[in-house]
């Protein structure tokens, strides 16, 4: 069913997947971009540089030694059996744009290099939206039925809203660096895997790699018995008390509700599985098919979700995660 709903996405960056990111697509989420017709063309750009079932490894070293262990291999012929759909590994490099070729076809607008200064809601049901243009400075007002804040852990808009941030917490401080330096010929086949731990008794952490092995992102969690990297990037697992603003108007999704490790993909395919429930309940509404009140569904249904997987493995393995 299509509803042709038109939507607008500020973006405060100047282009999409500036920085590398894990992205590990998993089976729901492969299922949605099917609906799309984007499952093909995500297969096809992630097969350039990943082997769709290779899953992860845990090396004793990145260059050399034994593998450990394989992690989240998938057999096709399994797999068949409950979903037509498949794992994929791409980076954000390579799925951002993805979006951003096939928006114009899904009526989505984006516009990068814009910056969502503030908003508020208004007693005859409207939104205003203030938007800074970061390329000329030209700062506009915008009217709008609905708003949906996906603007990162540190939420301005949660905040605003008053909105709890409960869940086990901060769990570690690790360090993080992306880099670009073509690994390809040292480290071979290991380059078709979405992450690669290492783990030894000197050094705990894991290799995000793309672009062929050209570059990625490196994440340490122990050196020795050194486990914390402070000011490094902070791994923690939080979930908001709810959704929606006090106004019923305002939504969050993605990070701004929900922030936990990167194992799995858990982040973003959540994420995506946020913004599938309510885009088809909020398109119902805007169609007329349902009245305003089907939204606070979106809340009932994700929160205790999303609730869920923040708290089901919270710490992880704490060199792997």
């Amino acid at each position: 069913m299509s509803f042709s709903i038109k939507s607008v996405s500020f973006y405060r960056h100047s282009k999409a997947g500036a920085h590398p990111q894990a992205a590990g697509i998993n089976f729901r989420t492969s299922e949605i971009f099917c609906q799309l017709g984007l499952e093909d063309f995500t297969l096809e750009q992630s097969g350039k540089e990943f082997d769709f079932n290779a899953g992860m490894l845990i090396v004793e070293k990145l260059v050399g030694g034994k593998v450990i262990k394989h992690l989240q291999e998938h057999d096709p012929e399994h797999v068949k059996n409950f979903t037509p759909s498949n794992w994929v590994w791409i980076s954000q490099r390579m799925f951002e744009p993805i979006l951003s070729q096939n928006a114009e076809r899904l009526n989505s607008e984006q516009r990068h290099g814009h910056q969502v200064l503030l908003y508020e809601e208004q007693k005859d049901h409207v939104v205003v939206v203030v938007v800074k243009d970061l390329n000329i400075g030209d700062v506009k007002k915008y009217k709008t039925p609905y708003v949906v804040a996906c603007d990162g852990n540190r939420s301005p808009t949660r905040q605003k809203e008053g909105i709890s941030w409960d869940g086990p917490g901060i769990l570690r401080n690790s360090l993080r660096v992306s880099f670009k330096s073509d690994l390809s010929p040292f480290i071979g086949k290991r380059m078709g895997h979405g992450v690669v731990y290492v783990a030894n008794k000197d050094i705990g952490g894991s290799f995000r790699l793309e672009n062929e092995g050209k570059q990625g992102i490196m994440m340490v969690n122990n050196v020795g018995s050194k486990t914390s990297f402070e000011p490094g990037s902070t791994i923690a697992a939080y979930n908001a008390g709810r959704f929606e603003s006090k106004g019923g108007r305002v939504f969050l999704a993605e990070d701004s509700a929900h922030t936990m490790p990167p194992t799995g993909g858990l982040g973003g395919n959540t994420g995506i599985a946020d913004a599938h429930n309510f885009a088809l309940k909020l398109a119902y509404v805007l169609s007329g098919k349902a009245s305003h009140s089907l939204l606070a569904s979106y809340n009932i249904e994700r929160q205790p979700i999303d609730e869920f997987t923040v708290n089901q493995n919270p710490g992880g393995n704490q060199h792997l995660a």
